[in-house]
């Protein structure tokens, strides 16, 4: 069986390996978070724990233009957090980068470097499109509110328009902590068919298998060997992420577009046309 390659206009070498950044109407979904929207989105108690343990004093704070309104509010309580017990000469220091080297899915090394910071905290989503090994980074990839019980019933009303024995399940970054459940969800409800993560990445992935991670996602073996799947997509309404990857992926016979936000659920025939 051939293994699906990405197209040469997605490269998986270089920075220009990401998720294309519009504005979009998704944005107002994660404005006016309240504090404790923002403690739990942003990880402030993980994060903070993460530049305490590595003893850093000076972090870099990375945010997209999506994220930048509360840079203030979450760089306040960071440094509240990693400063507590601290004398002025131990005092921790933190740095927001906004207008970044290449797009804001990639880290911007270049940029920490010029703060002389010795780690990095990105928020949002991430390419992993280049290595990190210049400074320890931290991904922030946000936690939005848990859906599994509405997502059992709408999954339900598409069961029989599924057409393929391969179900690949992806899933915007900041719905990914659910990821599992709905994996369980997705078996219980169609026991019957193969089921695959298109998961984020750990560290380990990212040294060993970085051929295999692609959009910030391990590809899985089905889609590497361009066997035909219906894709299952948690996400938001215009996400970047779902038409990129159609494009990289056309072995994907149905998209399955499950809105967290909304809790509804779209089915739609994909049907890619290459030209040789």
């Amino acid at each position: 069986m051939t293994e699906s390659v990405p197209g040469p206009f997605f490269t998986t070498a270089t920075p220009s390996d990401h998720i294309k950044e519009e504005s979009t109407s998704n944005n107002y979904y994660i404005e006016n978070l309240s504090e404790k929207e923002i403690h739990s989105f942003f990880e402030i108690d993980a994060t903070s724990e993460w530049i305490k343990n590595g003893r850093h004093r000076r972090i870099a704070l990375q945010f997209p233009d999506a994220l930048l309104p509360y840079s203030e509010r979450v760089t306040q309580l960071i440094e509240n957090k990693i400063n507590e017990k601290e004398t002025t000469n131990t005092e921790k220091k933190t740095f927001v980068l906004a207008d970044t080297s290449y797009r804001s899915c990639c880290v911007d090394e270049v940029a920490a470097a010029h703060a002389d910071c010795t780690a990095l905290v990105h928020f949002g989503e991430a390419c992993h499109s280049a290595p990190t090994d210049k400074i320890d980074v931290k991904f922030v990839l946000g936690n939005m509110p848990a859906f599994i019980e509405e997502f059992r019933i709408e999954l339900q009303k598409i069961i029989d328009q599924l057409s393929t024995d391969n179900i690949v399940l992806l899933m915007d970054s900041c719905f990914a902590h659910e990821q599992k459940k709905v994996a369980a969800a997705i078996k219980e409800v169609i026991p019957n068919r193969h089921i695959e993560c298109a998961c984020l990445p750990s560290e380990t992935d990212l040294k060993e298998n970085r051929k295999d991670v692609y959009l910030g996602r391990q590809i899985p073996a089905t889609l590497r060997n361009n066997l035909p799947v219906d894709l299952i997509f948690c996400g938001f309404p215009n996400s970047p992420l779902l038409p990129v990857w159609l494009l990289s992926y056309p072995s994907c016979t149905t998209v399955n577009h499950y809105n967290p936000i909304e809790k509804t659920i779209q089915h739609e025939r994909y049907v890619y046309y290459r030209s040789y």
